[in-house]
């Protein structure tokens, strides 16, 4: 879960994995975090950009509900912090997420970390996000946060029991999704952009895991942490490395 809330912590046995870890597997290196910003940054228009794709009227009320000013964003970027500010609006910090909490044991026991994807790649994909579906994203965000609220809430339910297929059928979930999406189309472009955004990431996920397990002729042991979503489904990290033929054991929480 990349923000969780105030007081939660690594369970035991996550702990112990690390500490016994010889490489830790994240989405991003975390030498690669200010590239982040920076992306973010050149996307910054100079004039005010995001009227000329959403409606003035739906502009001002996102302005005035979460107090940034989004004039100068394109739809995507505009999207990604209205988001992130939405998640802490309802009770989520970062400094609590999974990522941060193994980085900073990890750093802590001079554990070697390497990311797996490039703050660019996972950029771009949001970018090019299609318009409909930002524009019904921004709707949620501005006239139904507490629909937003509840989903964050049943999303981190689930993870705190390790229900990992449960997180990936209410992502998935058709009727959900038929409520959210109201553009013309917009369902479809969805669908077909959550494959991109969970799927599609699986599979480079996972061949850039195994293809780092693979270099280590030793018998290391490496902790793979990535976001709870990529876990269930049938194109799930879990079933691509039972696929593998890797025998996979869940761990009570301790």
């Amino acid at each position: 879960f990349h923000m969780a809330k105030k007081g939660d912590v690594l369970p035991l046995n996550v702990e112990n994995a690390i500490r016994d870890a010889d490489q830790i597997m994240l989405e991003i290196d975390p030498q690669d975090f200010k590239e982040i910003g920076q992306l973010f940054g050149n996307l910054i228009c100079k004039d005010a950009c995001l009227s000329k794709e959403i409606s003035p009227a739906l502009i001002n009320d996102l302005n005035n509900k979460y107090s940034i000013n989004i004039n100068n964003m394109p739809p995507s970027l505009a999207y990604i912090v209205l988001t992130a500010q939405s998640i802490i609006n309802a009770g989520f910090v970062q400094e609590t997420g999974t990522e941060i909490s193994i980085t900073k044991l990890a750093t802590k026991l001079a554990k070697p970390i390497v990311g797996l994807e490039k703050p660019a790649e996972q950029i771009s994909l949001i970018s090019n996000m299609p318009l409909d579906i930002i524009k019904d994203e921004l709707r949620l965000l501005a006239y139904e946060p507490d629909t937003i609220k509840l989903q964050l809430e049943t999303l981190y339910k689930y993870w705190k029991e390790g229900d990992t297929e449960g997180l990936y059928e209410f992502m998935h979930d058709q009727e959900r999704l038929e409520m959210s999406y109201l553009e013309p189309d917009g369902l479809e472009h969805y669908q077909n952009f959550l494959y991109q955004l969970i799927e599609g990431r699986n599979k480079l996920l996972f061949e850039r895991a195994l293809g780092k397990i693979s270099q280590n002729t030793n018998k290391l042991v490496h902790v793979i942490a990535v976001g709870a979503l990529h876990l269930g489904g049938d194109e799930g990290l879990i079933a691509l490395f039972k696929q593998e033929g890797f025998k996979i054991e869940k761990l009570k929480t301790q």
